[in-house]
C-alpha cells in the first residue's frame, strides 16, 4: 500500500479524465439525467395502469414461491390492460400489452390454458426466449 496521503486525489483525477475521454459510457447519461429534489418537481405525475395497484412508465416484480401463481396473475393483469377491463375489481387504464415469457417459452402453455380457461379470453404469443442485448462488455446475470 502506498504512504502517499494524496492517492485517492490522483486516483479520482484518473477517474475523471478518463470519464471524460468516454462521455458516451452508460454513467455519463445517467449522471447527465440526474436531478436535484427541486427537480423532482418538474416530473409528471404517475398514470395508473392498474389504479391503486400498477402504474404507467414503472417497475413491478412479482415475487412469490414456486407455483404460487406468480405468472397466472402477471397473465391476467395484462390480459385486463390489454382488453381494458377491470382486473380484481380495480380500473383499468386500456393500452397495448407486451408481456415477455421471461421463465421461457416451453414452461407457458399450461398457464396460458389455466388464465384462458379462468378468464374466457384468448391471447397470442410469440414462443421465442429473451436475449438480452446489453452494453457490449455487459453481462446478463443469472440465476437471480
Amino acid at each position: 500500500m502506498s504512504d502517499d496521503p494524496n492517492r485517492f486525489e490522483k486516483r479520482t483525477a484518473t477517474i475523471d479524465e478518463e470519464d471524460a475521454a468516454q462521455a458516451d459510457l452508460p454513467y455519463e447519461r445517467l449522471r447527465a439525467a440526474l436531478l436535484d429534489t427541486a427537480g423532482l418537481d418538474t416530473l409528471p405525475e404517475p398514470e395508473p395502469l392498474i389504479h391503486g395497484v400498477l402504474q404507467r412508465d414503472s417497475l413491478a416484480w412479482l415475487a412469490g414461491r414456486p407455483g404460487s401463481a406468480k405468472t397466472f396473475v402477471a397473465l391476467d393483469m395484462a390480459g385486463a390492460v390489454g382488453a381494458g377491463e377491470t382486473w380484481q375489481g380495480y380500473r383499468v387504464t386500456q393500452g397495448p400489452v407486451l408481456y415477455l415469457i421471461a421463465e421461457g417459452a416451453r414452461g407457458i402453455r399450461p398457464r396460458v390454458r389455466a388464465w384462458e380457461s379462468a378468464s374466457g379470453r384468448k391471447r397470442a404469443v410469440i414462443p421465442s426466449p429473451v436475449r438480452w442485448r446489453g452494453p457490449p462488455g455487459a453481462r446478463a446475470s443469472r440465476g437471480c
